[in-house]
């Protein structure tokens, strides 16, 4: 049992928060409709506030299941990440994403291999992979770790634990510990820009507020897609900057564009393109694609209009840029509820 004891505006989180199991039943609070400020809205309303209505059921794995069939489910679903199920324990307990796969073919493979095979066929018939349960590469980047709390659990108990443990997802459970959704960053911050009026900081700029991460890894647009995403993986991180031969922003790069190559996932060879050409044909086919090309900000640019930027864009992250283009730094959405939370 992952359960840990923390604190939160004198809540008591050890009611909320849950590992993988044993979830303790508590009262929902009560959720009025006028708050004195925004401490007391995130206290009073609860994270089930979040989970969108009319959901559809949650997509699962078994730890059991292959590699093989975890990323055709990925794939099927357009997804980037997908709950481990554990029969035993009767709950998830666990998340694989497509960058955990994907570290695991390149470490088992030969770059001339890519070329020739696509992951399917690779995860099925390579000798290293086609026998691997999908529990073995289970966070294997490093991106993932498994924590939840209940759906009663107030927002300011979920803004602790993602600020506090640098969760991407958060799975909400049943006061029995089944899972009910999985609430993202990107949930978390339009629920902010849509109640935006309520902080009082809003208007802070990203320089005052020191918003963000100084310094920037970034890969040149000529460089193959394949040098970006073994960077990622080694560095820990969600996405890079992608610049031209004069260090000027022209892109990001991230796990969201494997996901929209090719639906039939024969996609592995392509990542043996320049990112330029990877990412045209990844923003090509994707349905969701709001805006092509970098999403940057100044550092005089107000908290408020940093998040206005990022829900519009649909994006999960924004670079700060100096008067030249260069990327001087990059605000993710996990640098923003970081932020706010040590605010309160």
């Amino acid at each position: 049992d992952r359960q840990q004891t923390t604190s939160n505006s004198n809540m008591d989180t050890q009611d909320y928060v849950i590992g993988v199991k044993d979830a303790v039943s508590v009262s929902s609070p009560l959720v009025p409709t006028h708050f004195d400020n925004v401490k007391q809205m995130l206290q009073r309303t609860p994270v089930s506030t979040l989970i969108p209505s009319g959901r559809t059921s949650i997509v699962t794995v078994e730890k059991t299941d292959t590699i093989s069939h975890a990323f055709k489910t990925l794939i099927k679903n357009k997804i980037l990440s997908v709950p481990i199920y554990d029969p035993i324990q009767r709950s998830p307990t666990a998340f694989v994403d497509v960058i955990d796969i994907l570290c695991a073919v390149l470490s088992n493979i030969k770059e001339e291999q890519l070329n020739q095979d696509d992951v399917e066929h690779l995860l099925e018939t390579s000798e290293m992979l086609k026998s691997r349960t999908v529990d073995s590469v289970a966070d294997l980047s490093g991106r993932n770790p498994y924590y939840g709390v209940q759906e009663n659990a107030p927002l300011s108990i979920a803004l602790d634990e993602m600020d506090k443990r640098r969760l991407h997802r958060l799975p909400v459970v049943s006061a029995t510990g089944s899972l009910v959704t999985v609430v993202s960053q990107s949930q978390f911050i339009s629920y902010i820009n849509d109640h935006i009026g309520q902080f009082t900081f809003r208007t802070r700029t990203v320089q005052d507020l020191e918003l963000g991460t100084q310094g920037v890894i970034s890969i040149n647009q000529d460089k193959k897609a394949l040098e970006a995403f073994l960077t990622i993986q080694k560095e820990g991180l969600s996405g890079m900057a992608v610049v031209d031969g004069n260090g000027v922003l022209v892109g990001n790069i991230s796990a969201s564009d494997l996901k929209n190559v090719e639906s039939d996932a024969k996609f592995l060879h392509k990542i043996l393109l320049p990112v330029s050409e990877f990412l045209s044909q990844s923003q090509t086919a994707s349905a969701d694609a709001i805006i092509a090309g970098p999403i940057a900000v100044r550092s005089s640019a107000t908290l408020e209009e940093v998040i206005a930027k990022l829900v519009m864009t649909g994006t999960h992250r924004v670079y700060i840029v100096n008067d030249q283009g260069h990327p001087t730094g990059v605000i993710s959405l996990g640098d923003i509820l970081s932020k706010i939370n040590r605010l309160l």
